[in-house]
Parts: structure tokens; sequence; C-alpha cells
């Protein structure tokens, strides 16, 4: 019963958002979520998310989503791969987070996640623009508990050497920097 409520809590905030802006949705003070999938949306421009019980997102696929907002403290899974046009992500309060999926995120330039100390699995796979700019910091923050980075395919971070990500990355399983070479 709790469920079917929060359920319809949500519809009812999307459908409201929704109405206002087809591209923007902003989803704030929403019922208690511990799962959201928005996955292809193929609408959804910008979207904001602030739930403080939501653990797993899935924005997987949405094809013109640019920007991504996300507050929720209790956050440890993000999958957005497959956003072609997804520039910019802002993950904040997101302490728990431990799974990051952007590949093919294409156009991603700007990437924080300043709370992310806990992240142990991070695909960049295809991010061919990302620079290391936006890259470095994260490492910084996640460093020591990362296990699994791809960045195959991202040449936007050809500058940041294999042996500065595994000095800030010591514990690293599994390291994926094939393919960071301009091939045009």
């Amino acid at each position: 019963e709790a469920d079917a409520a929060a359920a319809a809590a949500l519809a009812l905030a999307v459908e409201t958002v929704d109405v206002v802006s087809r591209r923007r949705m902003r989803l704030e003070r929403l019922p208690p979520l511990v799962q959201l999938s928005l996955r292809g949306w193929s609408r959804l421009g910008v979207l904001q998310v602030g739930c403080a019980s939501l653990a797993r997102l899935n924005v997987s696929q949405c094809t013109v989503l640019s920007l991504l907002v996300v507050r929720a403290p209790l956050l440890s899974s993000l999958n957005a791969s497959g956003c072609r046009t997804l520039g910019e992500v802002f993950l904040g309060r997101c302490a728990v987070l431990r799974s990051l999926n952007l590949a093919q995120c294409k156009a991603l330039h700007a990437l924080r996640a300043p709370a992310a100390a806990r992240l142990d699995t991070l695909n960049l796979f295809g991010c061919r623009v990302l620079p290391p700019e936006s890259l470095t910091p994260l490492l910084h923050t996640s460093g020591a508990a990362l296990r699994q980075l791809n960045m195959n395919g991202c040449v936007g971070t050809i500058d940041l050497s294999e042996a500065t990500v595994r000095r800030l990355c010591p514990h690293l399983v599994q390291l994926d920097c094939q393919g960071r070479k301009a091939k045009y």
C-alpha cells in the first residue's frame, strides 16, 4: 500500500513537471524511492533529482539529455550510458556512490562528484571529449576505493598518463585506457 502511494505521488510529480516542460524535469522532495528508471526518455534534456532515499538511478539511452544534476545521499548506482548528448554531470551529496556508468556519453565535458569517495567502478568508455581537468579531481576523491576504471576511447584524457592514473588509484584491479589516441 505504501509502494502504491509512493508510485502515485511520483506519477503525479512527473506528470506535473512534464506538462510544464517536456525537456526539463526537476524531481525534488520525492516520496521514498529506492530505484528510479527513466531509461530511454527521448525528450528529456535536463534532469535534476533530489531524493533522500534514492539508491539506484537509470537514465541510460536518454538521447537528448544534456545536463544531469543529482543530490541523493544514498545513491549507490547511476547508469547514464548511451546518453550521447550528455555534456555535464553534477553529483552532489552522493557519498555512498559505488558504480558510475557514463559509457558512450560522447559529449561529456564536465563531471563533478566531490563526495564520491566510495566509488569502486567507473565506466567512461567512449567519453571522447572528457578533459583531464574534469576527471582528475574525481580520481583524487575516489582513487583509494576505485577498483575498475574504463577509459577506453577517452581521447580527451590523453594527457593523463597511465602512471598518473595508477598512482591516484593504487587499488585498481582492472584498468582499460586503450583507444585514447585520436583515430581520425
